[in-house]
């Protein structure tokens, strides 16, 4: 239970900053250490981070390993981690002294050392904390007799945050793993698990009245605790149509509470294939997205970031080399080489303006590769990049999926692949009035109801929930009979014959044609057996 306890108390540390932290495994040394623990710190932590790449990772895909160990580190140090080393797969970690028989400065010194690892320095007497010392002081991890454990974060360290997650440092901290990797399922740890109703996490950190932080259950008179659907002003679900994750771009589609869920639909988009334009540059939506080289080439680069040649792509890619390939594995060093139908979707080659990477950090790079082409007498730079990002992500690097290489053709794991060959399910047309998205459904514009947006609706889909309240509905029948009694009311008997035409005959009939469609089999059977036959 003590490691829990390490645990709850970091993740409440980082949250006001905006980072999760969650407990996907704990592995217990009980009869050896599996690593020489030295009397040098620098040494134990190089012993455990190969531990980590060689032993725990290939076992637990993890984004960063702290070890806890009951012997002293020497040095004068009670913990060690390298710098800025997030997410990689060489040196996402750290090695702790259990220092202290209270947590609480134990559980200080793991989110300082992975604080480190977040690219966060040492405070300094210039820096802001709204205590004696805060996380990242030079000793947090010794607590003086009546001073306060250390559990605020600096002026300094949330500068250094804001400036690591513009530059990438967040790149692996987006997927948020499957309830099944969790460890431990314990009430506040701010994850609603099995036989729980709600969960703010711990008492202290609990900011809803909604949910009791102790039992992890619904207070009185309240239907819900978390979600995007929930009011936590009212504790109660929200009405449908409430926008609960709005549409991020041309590829996207938004979300709305249904009315009877706390939760927002899972997020969907639109399907695969659709066309799209990204700076100019005509691509096909993947995946929510709509990427193209140029975009990829100005995320590593900044602004001045660009495409380089397709020679860069024809003549590198197929070597297999660091400045060209379809694939490089970290544990093993070796590259894979591209197809000939494959080099566009192989390593990125941009031409850019800056002296140095935008993204990642450059003193994170596996290597730099430079090389060059001459078109026409002109030379073209190819410049690439093979960034530790750790296994489990996409080397920013590589040409990312999505990406156009042909003709109704984008890029997948490295493969130009026909669009035709993306979406395993039939796309409806959606009567003109809306668009297939990635669940095979109709999402419907206002005013169209699914799920084949060809009857007045609410707008949205069957997944995503309706876009519009019925109230317009409503209002849009009001409104019809009013301008039919306006009309009606006339002395013009022309324009009270057409509005009966157009506003009751026409409708009429458009209603029985469709609903001897619908209902011809019925129709159909009742004819055959005759009028004696009892309609059922």
């Amino acid at each position: 239970m003590r490691f829990y306890s390490f645990f709850l108390t970091r993740f409440q540390l980082y949250r006001p900053v905006g980072i999760y932290v969650i407990l996907v495994g704990i592995e217990i040394w009980t009869n050896r250490n599996k690593i020489e623990v030295l009397g040098e710190a620098h040494k134990t932590m190089n012993n455990f981070l190969e531990y980590r790449r060689t032993s725990i990772s290939p076992r637990h895909p993890n984004d960063n390993a702290q070890l806890i160990i009951g012997e002293t580190l020497g040095d004068g140090v009670v913990g060690k981690a390298p710098i800025m080393t997030i997410c990689t797969w060489q040196y996402s970690g750290g090695v702790n002294m259990d220092h202290n028989k209270a947590s609480g400065p134990v559980a200080t010194t793991i989110a300082h050392e992975m604080g480190h690892n977040f690219g966060l320095n040492h405070d300094q007497s210039s820096c802001v904390c709204a205590h004696e010392n805060c996380i990242m002081a030079p000793s947090s991890g010794y607590v003086a007799l009546g001073t306060r454990n250390p559990t605020k974060w600096s002026s300094c360290s949330r500068d250094q945050f804001e400036e690591a997650f513009l530059q990438g440092m967040d790149y692996c901290l987006h997927n948020l793993p499957s309830e099944a990797q969790f460890s431990a399922k314990v009430c506040g740890n701010g994850f609603v698990e099995d036989g729980e109703e709600c969960d703010c996490g711990l008492a202290q950190d609990c900011n809803t009245h909604c949910c009791n932080a102790s039992t992890c259950k619904l207070n009185v008179n309240a239907t819900c605790a978390t979600g995007e659907c929930c009011d936590l002003e009212t504790c109660q679900v929200r009405a449908a149509s409430y926008e609960c994750r709005p549409q991020s771009q041309h590829c996207d589609l938004s979300e709305h509470c249904n009315g009877r869920s706390e939760y927002c639909p899972s997020d969907v988009h639109k399907a695969d294939g659709h066309e799209c334009s990204r700076d100019g540059i005509s691509s096909y939506c993947y995946k929510g997205t709509c990427v193209t080289h140029d975009s990829q080439c100005k995320k590593l680069w900044g602004q001045t970031g660009s495409q380089s040649n397709a020679l860069c792509y024809s003549h590198f890619n197929p070597m297999g080399l660091a400045n060209g390939h379809c694939g490089f594995y970290f544990p093993t060093g070796k590259f894979e080489k591209c197809a000939a139908s494959n080099v566009m979707c192989g390593m990125l080659h941009c031409e850019h303006r800056n002296e140095k990477l935008m993204f990642w950090k450059e003193a994170l790079a596996y290597t730099l590769p430079e090389a060059w082409v001459m078109v026409n007498r002109s030379r073209h730079n190819c410049k690439s990049a093979i960034l530790d990002v750790g296994l489990d992500m996409p080397d920013p690097g590589m040409v990312p999926d999505g990406a156009k290489c042909d003709e109704k053709k984008i890029c997948v794991s490295q493969k130009c692949t026909a669009i035709e060959d993306l979406n395993t399910f039939f796309c409806p047309s959606c009567s003109g009035h809306g668009v297939c998205n990635s669940l095979g459904q109709c999402h419907c514009d206002a005013g169209w109801g699914p799920p084949h947006c060809n009857i007045v609706g609410e707008g949205g889909s069957e997944h995503s929930g309706p876009t519009t309240s019925n109230k317009r509905t409503q209002t849009t029948i009001l409104l019809y009979s009013y301008i039919f009694l306006f009309f009606f009311t006339g002395n013009n008997g022309l324009i009270v014959g057409l509005c009966l035409f157009f506003l009751l005959i026409l409708p009429l009939l458009v209603f029985l044609v469709y609903f001897g469609y619908w209902k011809r089999e019925k129709l159909k059977k009742m004819w055959e057996q005759g009028p004696g036959h009892k309609y059922r």
